[in-house]
């Protein structure tokens, strides 16, 4: 999804395409997202009269002011189960410790998973990627993901599910186990480079968490003649701690540095690069 001035023709947007997966739902739809707002559009209204068609709802958010407070109330009103979820006691950072997931499973074998928050800036203003998926593997995982960070079952099954796809970020005391880690496949990825490696990225600052575990691998592709890309969201340079002297270094280690500001544009003035994906040599 993008504004118009930068949205690509050539590949469909995720409106529409999680339009499709919640009016084809027949017996249960499960996500995970950092906000939720009615806003989003006519998949909120597909979400809302699900339950009276006699599909199961479970929706896990975090408990973010920036929801829609009152649509939230009428979910739950309707028969969905909307939970929210402070993740911060069980291990994370209070500060930093928190729900950020962003996936929709419909059924058990489709489904989205990417960086938009179910939002009017996540389908229309902001810059972000994901990935539609058919797959009852994936499903299986991200169906996990929800009923553990809800409260509601063990992470024991996760050994059972056989995907070497999903990846999750989560602090210690509340990481999904069977599940690797995002640290881990970014390594594997950078490891597989062998001539290029494109980066789009919201926010990236040595003050955040397990820095290292992305910087090293990053640095080591360059010294090996990678050729490092980085497209960066340009207000997080001056509003967040340490992205600036972080997007430094990285120039320094030779990674080609470029800064997005989507609000320049003109329609979408409150639009932010928020898509975080990476490219390996045209294939992974």
């Amino acid at each position: 999804s993008a504004p118009a001035e930068i949205n690509l023709e050539a590949l469909p947007d995720i409106e529409p395409a999680l339009e499709e997966i919640l009016s084809g739902a027949k017996e249960r739809v499960v996500f995970e997202n950092y906000l939720l707002r009615r806003s989003w559009g006519k998949s909120a209204a597909l979400l809302l009269h699900a339950p009276s068609d006699g599909i199961h709802i479970l929706g896990v958010l975090h408990p973010n002011l920036m929801s829609d407070a009152p649509f939230l109330k009428e979910l739950r009103a309707a028969g969905a189960q909307i939970i929210e979820r402070d993740l911060a006691p069980l291990g994370g950072s209070p500060k930093e410790g928190y729900l950020h997931s962003k996936f929709l499973a419909a059924d058990g074998r489709r489904g989205y998973i990417g960086s938009a928050n179910f939002s009017d800036a996540g389908m229309r203003e902001n810059r972000e990627m994901g990935l539609y998926f058919e797959d009852a593997a994936i499903a299986a995982a991200l169906e996990l993901t929800a009923g553990v960070d809800a409260g509601h079952v063990s992470d024991a099954r996760a050994e059972e599910i056989e995907s070497a796809v999903i990846f999750q970020g989560a602090a210690e005391g509340f990481a999904v186990r069977g599940i690797p880690v995002c640290d881990e496949g970014v390594a594997s990825l950078c490891g597989m480079a062998s001539k290029e490696v494109d980066i789009m990225m919201f926010a990236f600052s040595h003050q955040f968490g397990n820095y290292g575990a992305i910087a090293t691998p990053l640095r080591a592709a360059v010294r090996r003649g990678v050729r490092v890309r980085l497209i960066h969201e340009s207000r997080t340079v001056k509003d967040l701690a340490g992205v600036q002297p972080t997007l430094t270094d990285m120039k320094q280690w030779g990674v080609e540095v470029k800064l997005a500001d989507i609000s320049s544009l003109g329609s979408a003035p409150d639009g932010q690069y928020h898509a975080k994906a990476m490219r390996v040599d045209d294939e992974l």
